[in-house]
């Protein structure tokens, strides 16, 4: 669970973020967005190496062969990388995976120091004496064996990055409250049982992550409301129980992240997130959803995946800018009416669910490019199907299908369908028209030796699994 949780986060924080280096005609390095445009604020190098997701810092060169760390906004800290490289004017210091149980005094002595990783060393003692590295804008601790914090990290106060991922953590030090500059705290995999109340004085954290501590953390201070700044709120896979009344003071959160916990019912004040984009409840033992959901009027990524919903509020169809919905695993023998509503859609999974047939009205949803609909009772597809002109990816895998319309050939722009697990002896005979189709899966289908042949001949360029 913990390593495909990280794996979602790192593919959101590297899809959303993630500056790659390439090498120009002249021999300069240059750094380039998702869209392959150069990224003109992150200059150009003698070298350079792409973004690295664990850390968020990019490796440059300049003309002198001078090593820097770069930041996303192109501002650079010359770093070292052994400690007998250390100089005056270094900013940064990277002893990442080099093998360390205690601070070395040399790093203590670098107080001019404003970038310190020390991910994956092995440490297991943060000294009182790191108060003295005051000049500390970023510290990464990820990945050691920590078990508690010297009070004195409240001295840092100029630390803006703090991440203790993956430690031994049982508590935080009160005095984490007079770290009045940090921007992001991430806190995941550890084994904390509570957070300090003074976490509320953070006024300027605009991220902060504590995901899966070891089933541990079964509340939360309800100083926490008073961290107006956040703009991203990780809690998945802690036994949590209830969110502070007042959570809908968050205003400025984007992404509300709750999957794992143990809510059975959500604030009504979170109707008052009225930025929120993205709401995260899978897995989650959520019953009931407020009325007021339907003031999240940005709402655009919504995953209730196997909470065990009962029904949907009828104000869930004021979701217009909903664009994603993962309604997988829940016991629906009918389709939501309110879903149907939802025009917007592009991303739909209803699959694990109860349903035998779609209503007809099904095609309103006319923008989906991607419907899940596997391991359902579904015998039959509505010929109607052939509306959702837009759809790329279609899976019916795990259903009991015995046929298919012959409408589905006018999905020109299918991609990939999967019918894995039904009863099907063929395929629409006119399935060549299905020209941008690159993968078909039809494992554990009743079908001939001779209607295989005959749909590889009709489909040539379509990877085909039987």
């Amino acid at each position: 669970m913990k390593n495909l949780l990280t794996l979602c986060l790192l593919i959101l924080v590297y899809t959303t973020q993630a500056q790659t280096a390439k090498i120009s005609s002249t021999g300069k390095y240059y750094f380039v967005d998702l869209e392959g445009k150069q990224i003109k604020k992150l200059g150009s190098w003698k070298y350079a190496k792409s973004m690295d997701i664990y850390t968020g810092w990019m490796q440059v060169k300049d003309s002198n062969g001078v090593k820097f760390l770069l930041d996303k906004t192109g501002k650079t800290y010359k770093v070292a990388y052994q400690l007998k490289d250390i100089q005056s004017d270094t900013q940064a210091l990277d002893l990442s995976q080099q093998s360390l149980t205690s601070l070395p005094a040399e790093v203590l002595q670098a107080t001019q120091l404003k970038v310190l990783l020390l991910h994956s060393t092995g440490l297991e003692v943060l000294p009182q004496t790191i108060a003295q590295l005051t000049n500390l804008e970023c510290l990464n601790l990820r990945g050691n064996n920590l078990i508690e914090l010297p009070s004195t990290i409240g001295k840092l106060t100029r630390l803006k990055k703090l991440n203790l991922e993956s430690n031994e953590l049982t508590k935080l030090p009160a005095t984490i409250g007079k770290l009045t500059k940090l921007e992001s705290v991430n806190l995941n995999y550890n084994h904390l049982v509570a957070l300090p109340a003074s976490i509320g004085r953070l006024v300027n954290l605009k991220r902060l992550e504590i995901q899966d501590n070891q089933a541990q953390l079964s509340k939360i201070p309800t100083t926490i409301v008073k961290l107006t700044s956040l703009t991203t709120l990780i809690l998945d896979g802690n036994p949590l129980k209830k969110l502070p009344a007042n959570i809908g003071n968050l205003t400025n959160l984007t992404m509300l992240s709750l999957s794992g916990t143990s809510f059975r019912r959500l604030p009504v004040s979170i109707g008052k997130l009225v930025n929120l984009k993205g709401l995260y409840l899978a897995d989650s033992q959520l019953e009931k959803l407020p009325a007021t959901i339907g003031k999240l009027k940005n709402l655009q990524w919504l995953n209730l995946r196997y909470a065990p919903l009962s029904q949907l509020p009828p104000s869930f169809v004021q979701l217009k800018n909903l664009t994603s919905l993962n309604l997988s695993g829940h016991n629906f023998d009918k389709l939501p009416l309110e879903i149907l509503q939802l025009t917007g859609l592009t991303k739909l999974n209803i699959g694990a669910s109860k349903l035998t047939e779609l209503p007809p009205t099904f095609v309103q949803l006319a923008n989906l490019t991607k419907l899940v609909l596997n391991r359902s009772l579904l015998k039959k597809l509505p010929p109607e199907i052939i509306q959702l002109k837009k759809l790329q990816k279609l899976d019916l895998s795990g259903n009991q299908l015995t046929r298919l319309p012959a409408t589905i050939v006018q999905l020109k722009e299918l991609r990939y369908l999967s019918l894995d697990r039904n009863q099907l002896k063929e395929l629409p005979p006119n399935i060549t028209q299905l020209s941008k189709l690159t993968r078909l899966h039809l494992t554990s289908n009743p079908i001939s030796r001779n209607t295989r042949q005959k749909i590889k001949q009709s489909l040539p360029k379509c990877k085909i699994q039987f």
